[in-house]
């Protein structure tokens, strides 16, 4: 009996002992990963970085249902925060993961990665952790996102003034986009123009088209293209950059332009331009030194003959803005937009000087009949909607006189001519030019057709009017309208100039 307890006594101080040293044994570091504090591994995760990404390995986890990881950055000053969720993947001994660059997007700070045993009930029980790692990869905003440089350079040749570019090695992709940028050496690069998809081909090559070239600048532009590799969900991964791309464009021949004193500009044809850009200038008073006035702008197409040859000169004319007296002139450029030419650089024209009344001639010749010696007037009068006042009379003899008005502004005029027993006559003259050729006959009072003498031809046509059988122009009845107590043909008028037929009463 003593000895069985002596053996109680001996195993229960056994037992006492093995707890006391489980008790004092030193435990693993535990590091909060998620929400329970988590024991590190004395393994240390293997990593290597690349492109802007960490690639681990945990060459011995614990045997786990699923293994976690962590992804944390920070830098010197502040404390490791997370930079998203965690990534919960199946186990695997070794491990082996490559943290996505999306996680890692920030040149120049510090991260830290764990990689956390999960056991069957979802509790961590072993971490392993690599700390302090340092992202060496240029990163550039392309996209949505920032997006690592690959180590190749794309190769760059010009030509024709458009870049051809050629991404030897990109990594495999769903797809691979085009960006162009462009600035100068004060200025950062900016994107030209929407990036553009393709399909992944290795190598990649591609040719910016001169659209994207345009730019009008001073010369000195400095191009960048970017071709950034995509993959199926969309998301923009790595990037083979050319930087400091620079060419001149070439610059279109500046026309010739002159201007007449009538307001017609006349360029000398570039055939290399698309049109010509004229824009109108005046000065306020004649050879003043004061700022010019822009009167108006205008675009002339540089086109073809029928024969599909350029003209020696093409010509626009300005004459309906000559309105105010100052001195004008024509500055012009040549330009292509179509094409990869920059503007020519503008050119100035002769500078014409137009007076206060304007500068354009009037004329043409009256048609009258009766005494060749009375005199024939001739009024030109600005209608009342022109802008500018203008009334001039001159007056002529012969029964086919010349007349002439001088400095005539552009406008909407009415011309009058009257002469002794002759019905007057209203006519409208649009001036813009010199108007030449504006010729007016005034026929005898009573003759309608207008062959100077008033018989029974005109009596029969007056008799028919009246009668509503036929209709005169508004001329032919102030002719027959002899009476002159209304404004109609009737009875009255037929009457008398039957009167004026037989010389039994002449109207004249």
């Amino acid at each position: 009996m003593k000895k069985r307890i002596l053996s109680l006594i001996l195993a229960l101080m056994l037992i006492l002992s093995a707890t006391a040293v489980s008790i004092h044994a030193a435990e693993p570091t535990p590091m909060t990963w998620g929400e329970n504090d988590v024991p590190l591994s004395e393994d240390e995760l293997t990593v290597t970085e690349s492109n802007g990404t960490f690639s681990v390995k945990w060459t011995n986890p614990p045997t786990a249902s699923k293994l976690r990881v962590y992804v944390m950055n920070g830098n010197f000053e502040e404390p490791y925060t997370q930079v998203l969720e965690p990534i919960t993947l199946n186990y695997a001994k070794p491990f082996t993961y490559t943290i996505p660059y999306t996680y890692t997007t920030a040149e120049g700070e510090l991260y830290q990665i764990a990689v956390v045993a999960v056991d069957s009930k979802g509790k961590e029980f072993s971490a392993c952790v690599a700390s302090d790692l340092a992202l060496n990869s240029q990163l550039r905003r392309w996209g949505d996102n920032e997006i690592p440089w690959s180590d190749d350079e794309l190769t760059v040749t010009e030509k024709n003034h458009t870049f051809s570019v050629k991404w030897a090695n990109p990594p495999t992709a769903s797809k691979l986009r085009v960006y162009v940028s462009n600035g100068v050496f004060e200025f950062p690069y900016s994107q030209v123009l929407e990036p553009e998809t393709f399909n992944y081909s290795k190598p990649f090559t591609y040719t910016v088209p001169y659209r994207y070239l345009t730019d009008y600048g001073c010369g000195g532009d400095l191009y960048e293209v970017a071709i950034v590799a995509v993959n199926s969900s969309g998301e923009e991964f790595l990037a083979g950059v050319a930087s400091d791309i620079a060419f001149e464009y070439p610059t279109l021949k500046s026309p010739t332009v002159t201007l007449s004193n009538k307001g017609i500009a006349t360029i000398d044809t570039i055939t290399d331009a698309s049109s010509y850009i004229l824009s109108l200038y005046r000065s306020p008073e004649m050879y003043s030194a004061d700022e010019p006035e822009l009167i108006t702008t205008t675009t002339v197409p540089n086109s073809t003959n029928a024969d599909g040859r350029y003209p020696k000169t093409q010509s626009v004319s300005f004459s309906s803005f000559l309105k105010d007296a100052g001195t004008y002139y024509i500055e012009a450029y040549a330009t292509n937009p179509s094409a990869y030419w920059r503007d020519s650089a503008p050119i100035l024209s002769n500078s014409i000087d137009i007076g206060a009344s304007g500068g354009y001639t009037v004329s043409g010749t009256v048609t009258s009949f009766l005494s060749a010696t009375d005199n024939v007037t001739v009024k030109l009068d600005a209608e009342i909607s022109s802008a500018q006042p203008y009334s001039a009379v001159t007056t002529v003899r012969g029964n086919s006189a010349a007349y002439s008005f001088s400095n005539v502004p552009a406008g909407n005029y009415l011309l009058t001519v009257s002469k002794n027993n002759h019905v007057e006559r209203v006519e409208k003259v649009t001036v813009s030019a010199d108007k030449s050729g504006v010729n007016v006959k005034i026929h005898p009072i009573g003759d309608i057709n207008g062959d100077g003498i008033v018989n029974s031809s005109d009596c029969m046509r007056a008799n028919l009017q009246a009668k509503g059988i036929v209709q005169l122009n508004d001329y032919e009845k102030k002719c027959a309208n002899v009476t002159g107590s209304d404004d109609l043909v009737n009875t009255s008028d037929v009457m008398r100039l039957n009167l004026h037929a037989r010389g039994l009463s002449p109207l004249w």
